[in-house]
């Protein structure tokens, strides 16, 4: 009698493994594709935003004149200063929790909506007060504390709402979404700057503050449309994460110290056309660094989501992301190298000297992207203590070199401690990543 078998064949059973190599591999590709796809269309909703944004930047420069523009750079500046602290973080606390865990939205939206109206009255009341004393626009206190208030409201809590509305989408996987909001608020810039300039003629600070007020008005009153689906905040504060928020905030102020020293050294050693030559070439290259800023965006969702295993988990998946980085920002460099000479075409032949410096700086495109992932990840592994004290230290330290090369230097010393700066922040960020990394090895063991 014989006894049939009911296991497969040799030959079905590599049939079947080839068929499981074939869709795994299919399913790569088609991982791959989509991620890509992601990729392009997060650079260029980015790259529109940025182009719109300084088209409106350029139209209101040759409007409201030297003098009232020197204004608006000052007001925004101090209101910048504000939005360091707008919200405590809430933004990158939506990133991490929602990406984890969805549920959690209603609380934490909650959380980030208390915090940012806390802190909006906090730190926007009294620098409104500040400023209307500081900064004379109309010579009546109480009309130039009204254009402040708005001003503030609009630079620091409507721009902090409209930026965490990316970070909600961000959170939920809805990168479309979120495109959006990043494009119609660049576009609406520049559509209000072209209606008010050219079509009403304004000419003063103090009728543009209208425009710029209703502008982010209406852009934040869309964002709050947008994301109305997703849930209602559930009303609270997460004492928690305050103390992380803090951290993320005093990080913030370190880097707008760093980042705006150099050109205060170099406006006191350098006539003010060396300061506006270096700052054509800092614009460059502060608008090619979408590049490094859309992969940012893309990962940390997932950065986040590995972060839940501790930071070796967040190390491996950033020391991908890093070599993705640095291939993309330096073909992004290359390009600015070839572009750099077409610089006086562009913005006129009194920015001729703009060229080396923006050869130059295009290499700090890989630090920063280097510096932004090791950030991130320990942020997504639990870890902004670490991370304040790192960024802390680099940046005092990064500052403090800007400050002295440019003093002895001028120029040539700035653009030398630009890249020093930059090397010490992405050794200490990686370092101490990988040091906490491998503090947990014998822990996990």
């Amino acid at each position: 009698m014989q006894v049939r078998s009911n296991s497969p064949d040799p030959g079905h059973r590599r049939m079947t493994a080839l068929l499981q190599v074939t869709r795994r591999a299919r399913d790569q590709i088609l991982d791959k594709r989509a991620s890509l796809m992601r990729y392009v269309t997060s650079t260029a909703s980015m790259a529109i935003g940025l182009v719109a944004h300084t088209i409106g930047f350029v139209i209101l420069a040759q409007t409201l004149g030297p003098t009232q523009f020197g204004l608006l750079t000052i007001v925004s500046a101090v209101a910048n200063f504000g939005l360091v602290w707008s919200g405590l973080g809430s933004g990158e606390l939506l990133r991490r929790k929602v990406a984890r865990d969805t549920a959690t939205y209603p609380e934490v939206l909650g959380h980030a909506v208390s915090i940012l109206t806390l802190t909006s009255l906090a730190v926007g009341v009294p620098l409104s007060i500040g400023l209307a004393f500081a900064v004379e626009v109309t010579g009546d206190f109480l009309t130039d504390l009204l254009i402040m208030l708005l001003f503030v409201a609009s630079n620091m809590s409507m721009f902090a709402w409209i930026s965490m509305t990316e970070q909600i989408l961000l959170a939920h996987n809805d990168v479309t979404r979120a495109n959006l909001v990043n494009v119609a608020s660049g576009i609406g810039r520049a559509v209000a700057a072209i209606v008010a300039c050219y079509i009403f003629k304004i000419t003063k600070l103090e009728q543009w503050v209208f425009w710029h007020f209703g502008f982010y008005l209406v852009i934040a009153i869309g964002c709050t449309l947008v994301i109305g689906p997703l849930g209602r905040p559930r009303g609270g504060i997460i004492w928690g994460e305050l103390r992380r928020g803090l951290t993320i905030s005093a990080t913030g102020l370190f880097m707008f110290m760093r980042r705006n020293a150099d050109v205060l050294a170099l406006a006191a050693v350098a006539p003010p056309s060396v300061v506006g030559v270096y700052g054509v070439a800092r614009r460059i290259v502060g608008t090619a660094d979408v590049v490094s800023a859309s992969l940012d965006r893309l990962v940390y969702s997932n950065l986040a989501v590995a972060g839940v295993k501790g930071s070796g988990q967040t190390l491996r998946l950033a020391s991908r992301y890093a070599m993705i980085a640095a291939v993309l920002c330096a073909a992004t460099s290359i390009a600015l190298l070839i572009a750099a000479p077409w610089v006086p075409l562009i913005f006129g032949h009194r920015y001729a000297d703009a060229v080396l410096p923006t050869q130059i700086l295009a290499g700090t495109l890989i630090l920063t992207s280097l510096q932004n992932l090791a950030s991130d990840a320990l942020n997504a592994a639990e870890q902004h203590e670490l991370r304040f004290v790192a960024e802390t230290t680099a940046g005092l330290v990064g500052t403090g070199l800007l400050v002295v090369l440019t003093l002895a230097f001028a120029l040539p010393g700035i653009l030398f401690a630009v890249y020093l700066s930059g090397l010490l922040g992405v050794i200490a960020l990686w370092a101490t990543l990988i040091w906490r990394a491998a503090r947990e090895q014998p822990q996990v063991a």
